[in-house]
């Protein structure tokens, strides 16, 4: 059995070791916490500026060196890009990326073979090429290459060597200038005669007659001239591209133009008067469509104005068209023939100054109501030309005369009408019955060198008239040429109480060849 101080000595012995133990443990701790802090690197960098910690030597040290890194890197670079080209550099359409000067322009000249101009059309058209093959092109001067490059800042290749560069340069090149016009020729967008027009905006009357503003359009048309001189220039250069749309023709008036809508403006106002009717004694109405008030407007490019020649033409026309008052007209004669009556005193004229300037100043007004036509000399009917169905109808030709009534013929009979001299004919025409007298001496010796009693008197044009010839026998036939009356109608006795019974004050008498 061991003793009490052999145990005890054993029992300091456990005691220390455990101690030893400990403060061994502790101090692998501390080392490797000491490793720990003092690591370096970006993220141990980082997180020890986050944690706001002092930077230590080791740190500083490892700093320098990145720093160090960094800067020989991009001094390296900016070095080598002073005498190479940048990534992603185009110059004239030939990729000179990291190229040195002299390896650029041996690209470019080994290039000139497969050389092509594209000639960039304008919108709505197709890009077409020039190839260089049958050109004979020949570089013969690269001067400007060394320029592109001191050009590229190359300080700033961290920033730029992402970014494409399109240098365009002059190249001096040589080529056959009767292949490149022949070659010109073909392209088609260089074609005049295919090119769609270019056309102004412009105002004019829709389907309504109403004035509407048309867009323009821009067509394809370029000055040709100008763009073959770009292509010869392109090619003399070797650029790789030319833009037609900067030779293109534009519009030289838009939709938007304040003249065009002025004018649009105007001519719509004058189209308010639509509608504008006068009554004509015939016609219900004479309506002013569109299409007859735009004939009376002018249009000078500048502002709408109202044509009065063309209103008094318009109201001129009126009257000659329906007017029978001293106007020749036509008429159907007894037996259905059509013949022209000559003027007489019969018949509608309408005041053609009064109502022309009615037309004008209501078309002025914009007004569009309903107004009647005022006359100088009203007939008594308003069909049959005025006629009516009440009238007389003779025929010199025929020496017949016929007296119509309410649309029946009463009276058919032969007659004899003046001689057929200058001073003795019955002149044709349409004439108003003057009034009418029973047993009426006609004519005295002393003016007229006769005398003649009637019993029947139907006065018209002045001292012409109708009525009965006792000191006949015969009517009709030839006998007014040789031995006609001195201008009046001789009528059979027999027959001269119908007519006087049937013929009226201020009805017509229609006389013709």
């Amino acid at each position: 059995m061991k003793s009490k101080t052999s145990k005890a000595k054993a029992i300091t012995k456990k005691g220390g070791l455990k101690a030893a133990d400990s403060l061994k443990t502790n101090a692998k701790k501390v080392k490797k916490a000491r490793k720990v802090r003092n690591k370096v690197g970006l993220v141990g960098f980082i997180k020890n500026r986050a944690a706001r910690k002092p930077m230590t030597r080791e740190e500083k040290l490892w700093l320098e060196i990145v720093l160090g890194i960094i800067a020989a890197v991009y001094i390296g670079f900016s070095v080598f890009f002073h005498f190479h080209f940048l990534p992603r550099t185009n110059i004239n359409g030939v990729d000179v990326s990291m190229d040195s000067v002299e390896e650029a322009k041996e690209k470019m000249v080994a290039l000139t073979g497969q050389y092509e101009l594209t000639v960039k059309g304008v919108e709505g058209t197709s890009d077409e090429t020039i190839s260089g093959k049958n050109l004979n092109l020949q570089f013969t001067q690269f001067d400007e290459v060394s320029d592109s490059l001191k050009r590229q800042h190359e300080l700033l290749w961290p920033f730029i060597s992402w970014v494409k560069k399109k240098d365009k340069i002059n190249l001096n090149v040589t080529y056959d200038e009767q292949a490149l016009e022949e070659a010109m020729d073909r392209v088609g967008i260089l074609d005049p005669e295919r090119f769609k027009p270019v056309e102004d905006a412009y105002v004019a009357t829709d389907e309504t007659g109403h004035y509407t503003i048309y867009p323009e359009k821009l067509g394809s048309e370029i000055r040709v001239d100008d763009a073959k001189d770009a292509i010869r220039k392109a090619v003399g250069k070797g650029y790789d591209e030319v833009e037609l749309e900067q030779y293109r023709i534009y519009p030289t008036i838009y939709s938007d133009d304040p003249g065009l809508k002025h004018r649009e403006e105007q001519w719509n106002e004058y189209m308010k008067s639509e509608g504008l009717t006068y009554v004509l004694w015939n016609k219900d109405e004479m309506i002013f469509t569109c299409g007859v008030l735009g004939s009376l407007l002018i249009d000078n490019g500048q502002d709408i104005s109202l044509n009065e020649e063309a209103v008094e033409e318009l109201v001129l026309s009126w009257h000659m068209n329906y007017d029978t008052y001293d106007v020749p007209w036509e008429f159907t004669t007894h037996y259905g023939d059509t013949v022209t009556v000559e003027p007489g005193d019969y018949g509608w004229r309408m005041y053609v100054d009064n109502t022309t300037d009615s037309v004008k100043s209501n078309l002025y007004g914009h007004d569009a109501g309903r107004y009647e036509v005022e006359y100088y000399y009203k007939g008594l009917y308003d069909y049959n030309q005025g006629l009516g169905d009440t009238y007389v109808e003779v025929s010199i030709g025929q020496q017949m005369m016929w007296i119509y009534n309410g649309g029946e013929c009463v009276v058919e009979t032969p007659v004899v009408t003046g001689r057929a001299t200058e001073d003795r004919m019955t002149h044709p025409g349409c004439w108003a019955v003057k009034y009418k007298d029973q047993s009426v001496t006609l004519g005295t010796y002393e003016v007229n060198g006769y005398e003649s009693y009637v019993n029947y008197w139907i006065c018209f044009n002045g001292g012409e008239g109708i009525h009965d010839a006792t000191w006949r026998s015969d009517f009709g036939g030839d006998i007014w040429i040789a031995s006609g009356s001195h201008g009046c109608v001789n009528t059979p006795i027999e027959v001269m109480p119908i007519v006087y019974d049937n013929v009226f004050e201020d009805h017509a008498v229609v006389i013709y060849n």
